[in-house]
């Protein structure tokens, strides 16, 4: 009888494990996903003329944002999310293009926040030289920490990257589909 009773509490002891092993205390939290991070197909290309010309043969230089990857931390003492973001760009020169040193800028914004908060701007220096292959830029890792208030509305959070182009540039890229 004490085999069978020793067997039996064993059991109920194994039971009572199983049970716990389903609640929450043995359970990690699982990390919140990145936010979302998209390339705006307006901004995502760059004809730069020289002058006032609008020709061909104006163009000082073309630029694409080919890639961008990245990784994040949710910090869930502070409710901060830190994202990091590389962003490839290629450049090319035009039949206008001026030897020397050349910079673009570009941004990364967040239009759940406003101002000097919800938008950066970063430049990058470009040695671009005469030669058709043009260049290939991984500018430096860009790092953003904001507050996120409800970590299961990450879509509110939503990060956008693009170049910072003039008004001029904005509009000849909204009317010639570079696709």
């Amino acid at each position: 009888m004490a085999v069978l009773s020793g067997w039996m509490s064993r059991a109920a002891v194994c039971t009572a494990l199983l049970a716990l092993s389903g609640c929450k205390i043995w359970v990690k939290d699982e990390p919140p996903p990145c936010p979302r991070v998209s390339v705006l197909e307006d901004a995502s290309k760059l004809v730069r003329f020289t002058g006032a010309g609008k020709t061909a043969n104006d163009i000082e230089m073309t630029a694409e944002i080919t890639k961008y990857r990245g990784s994040c931390f949710y910090d869930k003492d502070d409710k901060t999310m830190q994202v990091s973001l590389k962003v490839g760009i290629n450049a090319l020169p035009g039949p206008a293009f001026a030897q020397g040193p050349h910079q673009l800028d570009y941004f990364v914004a967040i239009p759940a926040f406003t101002g000097a908060d919800g938008k950066k701007i970063f430049p990058v220096k470009l040695d671009l030289s005469n030669d058709p292959k043009g260049t290939h830029v991984d500018d430096a890792e860009v790092s953003l920490t904001f507050p996120v208030k409800d970590v299961k509305k990450l879509e509110a959070y939503e990060i956008f990257v693009g170049f910072q182009l003039t008004p001029a540039e904005l509009d000849f890229n909204r009317k010639h589909d570079h696709r």
